[in-house]
């Protein structure tokens, strides 16, 4: 057999053999996804808590809830997440609507837990923020307090 003397030949040969393993690299499927656990989402990212879990036990621990309290507020919350789900799948309101809607769903649930409430749990869950710990801060992104400065 004749030995290859052209480089060019030889540079084609070494950039070939780099490259075919590469590019079959880039054709072979992705390995498959494992199935999601218990509580995840199913989006790749790790488990998370039941929702409104982490705002019970919150509740339960601010405001030294009985189990009572605590079972009735859990079946306000979960009544709450159902209706806040179908809004989110409602494809026939505005954006706008939806966010009232939201609001307005938020504000009875909280006129619910209030009524299962002692008068001094009330003072205290009064004072607790209304936003998850994921909201945005109070003031980012709505309209200026009345009497505030305008936006730059």
């Amino acid at each position: 057999m004749k030995a290859i003397n052209h480089p060019a030949l030889c540079l084609a040969a070494l950039v070939f053999g780099i490259s075919v393993p590469a590019l079959r690299a880039q054709d072979a499927p992705p390995p498959p996804n494992p199935p999601p656990a218990a509580g995840d989402q199913g989006n790749g990212s790790a488990p998370r808590p039941r929702p409104g879990g982490q705002m019970l036990e919150r509740m339960k621990e601010k405001l030294g809830l009985s189990d009572d309290q605590a079972k009735q507020i859990g079946e306000i919350m979960q009544d709450q997440r159902q209706q806040g789900r179908a809004l989110r799948d409602d494809t026939t309101l505005s954006d706008d609507d939806r966010r009232a809607k939201m609001r307005e769903l938020m504000k009875t649930a909280r006129e619910k837990i209030r009524t299962v409430l002692t008068p001094a749990q009330q003072t205290i869950f009064d004072q607790m923020p209304t936003r998850g710990p994921g909201g945005p801060p109070p003031g980012a992104g709505g309209p200026p307090p009345a009497g505030g400065p305008p936006p730059n």
